[in-house]
């Protein structure tokens, strides 16, 4: 093999080597951007938990909507990221809460 045949391999080699990288990094990046999403959803999931939970100590009841928690309580969320719905089945029954994560 001549020398310019042994510099044009190693160029290629060299290529193929930063393209694999990038395409590792690549998978990486969105590997743990899908799990940060579902760490968000969780925590939400626990924030609502936790305040319903606080309001029936200090109050006797549950609340009538989640609009009660975000005014007296403070919770805030990302609602264009997620849909929560909040059904309340009686003032001493835990109210039926479901996340949706629209993806956005």
């Amino acid at each position: 093999m001549t020398e310019q045949g042994k510099t044009e391999k190693k160029q290629r080699i060299r290529i193929l080597v930063y393209i694999l990288l990038l395409v590792f990094f690549a998978l990486a990046f969105l590997s743990f951007s899908s799990g940060d999403a579902g760490r968000e959803r969780a925590t939400l999931e626990k924030a609502i938990r936790e305040e319903i939970t606080a309001y029936y100590a200090r109050e006797g009841t549950y609340p009538s909507s989640l609009s009660v928690l975000k005014k007296q309580y403070g919770l805030t969320y990302d609602q264009d990221r997620f849909q929560v719905n909040y059904v309340l089945r009686g003032s001493n029954i835990r109210p039926y809460v479901t996340i949706v994560d629209r993806g956005r």
